[in-house]
């Protein structure tokens, strides 16, 4: 398995670099896109307004998260209208992809893009997944 050579101090190594605040950060993220990606059909912005919490810095995470992702292609002023534009005419399946890559991105912000963006990708995936 040579592959493998390398592959557990690797995995270790990634593990020891997600300290306590940042498991924090990519929980309490996944609590409100979770909570978004639950609502049924058509998400609305009272629903989405409902999942997020208002003034808290998770909401200004997602915020500045989409700044990124759109690349200043929204006229959308609000979180919420932008996560509604964000998810607008997606399948369920596209959709959850896009919370996540919006967990991930909002995680890099939330911890100061300390990190190269695919080691929030996979920090957000091992929470998600349950692997840590």
């Amino acid at each position: 398995m040579a592959f493998c050579k390398g592959g557990f101090g690797a995995v270790k190594s990634f593990l020891q670099k997600i300290d306590s605040v940042l498991e924090s950060l990519i929980n309490d993220i996944t609590i409100v896109t979770g909570k978004i990606k639950a609502i049924e059909g058509d998400p609305t912005i009272e629903a989405i307004i409902a999942a997020i919490p208002g003034g808290s810095a998770i909401e200004g995470y997602l915020n500045d998260a989409l700044d990124i992702l759109f690349k200043a292609t929204t006229e959308a002023d609000t979180v919420d209208k932008k996560i509604l534009e964000y998810l607008t005419g997606l399948t369920p399946d596209a959709a959850d992809g896009k919370l996540v890559k919006l967990a991930q991105v909002a995680t890099a912000v939330a911890d100061g893009k300390q990190h190269p963006q695919s080691f929030y990708d996979t920090a957000v995936q091992v929470h998600i997944e349950g692997l840590k």
